[in-house]
């Protein structure tokens, strides 16, 4: 599988799994995580929050994917791994 597959492959496991981590995210911080604090904590729209959310997402900005992946703790690492594949894209 190519890089640009593999970035793909990871975009859409990330947003199909948004449900999941808002809700180990709202239990690992003990609070609850509404869109509109998605969004106002990532600086992403509440319309692309909302579109990730029921994954009707097709393409995600590097910009956009690192801020999500910041908000819900995702290791730098593999955030740096997924930006780098995307710019590979580009």
């Amino acid at each position: 599988m190519g890089a640009i597959a593999m970035a793909r492959k990871r975009e859409v496991r990330l947003v199909s799994h948004m449900p999941q981590l808002t809700r180990e995210l709202a239990a690992r911080q003990q609070r609850p995580i509404t869109q509109e604090i998605i969004a106002a904590e990532t600086g992403i729209s509440i319309a692309t929050v909302n579109r990730w959310m029921r994954g009707k997402i097709t393409m995600i900005d590097k910009n956009v994917l690192f801020a999500f992946c910041k908000f819900y703790e995702i290791p730098l690492e593999e955030s740096r791994q997924l930006i780098e594949l995307l710019e590979n894209d580009e």
